[in-house]
């Protein structure tokens, strides 16, 4: 199996799930629930810092 491959598709797929995230972050500040909406923003920045690094990390040269 080639890694590279599974390692970029994982990472499509993790920035993926960062982008989902967002709808309820919108929600979260709608209703005015701030500590919630603060939780959806890390993660959301984590997941698509860890996507994108996994993206580059495994892209072809």
């Amino acid at each position: 199996m080639n890694l590279k491959s599974a390692g970029k598709f994982l990472g499509f797929l993790i920035s993926a799930e960062a982008v989902f995230l967002l709808p309820p972050l919108f929600v979260a500040l709608g209703y005015g629930e701030v500590p919630e909406a603060l939780s959806f923003l890390a993660t959301a920045i984590i997941c698509g810092a860890v996507g994108g690094g996994l993206v580059l990390l495994c892209r072809k040269p």
